[in-house]
């Protein structure tokens, strides 16, 4: 009853007053959690119970299950990889961090330099009980990976063009082991750090690149409860811009 009343208030305020649009765009996050039970709808991580905010970055796309569209094929990938040990750096709040130790069973080391991304993290760990399945590390540095160099690790990293200096093999042998899912953060009129990449990786691995492909009405298909379009669309909106995409950095067998 309470949701149904949520969901009649919101549809009539918006017929009554339309200068309340601004605010309802902040409104999202917290109904798409309601509409779905505080789990993530779909996606890798469907079902996966989720906590009422994140850590730079929206949280109502995760919760519809679209976020980082563009990688789920790849998550599907390294959930059936085989691997011992994921890394995750620039964690946030542990959408992936929580999600593959769910769904691997196997310990995940988590690297965020934001406390209060550290403070989430273990909140969303416990929920999920994973707990004692993650370690959490502040700033990530090419010595930390020769710790677990020998072991099959998959490696998820988004520190914002960091990666150029940290994702080494010069200064890290071990990564030339690992395999690897970075978003590259070159911007629409470069491909410095991909190339970058791809030079440092090309004997040893294979790259694929992902590029993001904006979001669209069909990204908010599961949310019925607003029928209003520029409200849908606010709820799936990643804030980011053409340009991005990722690389999937894979040993070559």
């Amino acid at each position: 009853m309470h949701t149904l009343l949520r969901k009649l208030k919101f549809r009539s305020e918006w017929m009554i007053s339309p200068r309340l649009r601004n605010i309802y765009k902040a409104e999202p996050d917290r109904a798409v959690l309601e509409e779905f039970g505080w789990k993530v709808a779909n996606g890798p991580f469907a079902g996966m119970p989720y906590i009422s905010r994140s850590c730079g970055s929206r949280l109502a796309p995760k919760i519809v299950g679209c976020y980082e569209h563009e990688l789920h094929s790849t998550i599907e990938q390294i959930i059936v990889g085989g691997y011992e040990r994921i890394i995750d750096i620039g964690c946030a709040e542990g959408y992936y961090a929580v999600g593959l130790a769910r769904k691997l069973g196997v310990p995940v080391v988590a690297f965020d330099n934001n406390l209060n991304a550290h403070a989430r993290l273990k909140e969303l760990a416990k929920l999920n009980g994973v707990d004692s399945l993650i370690e959490l590390r502040t700033i990530c540095t090419p010595e930390d990976f020769d710790e677990f160099a020998g072991q099959r690790v998959c490696v998820i990293c988004d520190i914002e063009g960091g990666e150029e200096a940290l994702l080494d093999p010069v200064k890290s042998p071990a990564l030339l082991g690992f395999d690897l899912l970075v978003e590259v953060h070159d911007g629409p009129d470069s491909t410095r750090i991909h190339d970058l990449m791809a030079e440092r990786f090309k004997n040893s691995h294979t790259l694929k690149t992902i590029a993001y492909e904006g979001r669209g009405l069909a990204d908010a298909a599961a949310i019925t409860w607003i029928s209003n379009p520029e409200l849908k669309l606010a709820a799936v909106d990643e804030q980011r811009a053409f340009g991005v995409e990722w690389l999937h950095i894979k040993r070559n067998a």
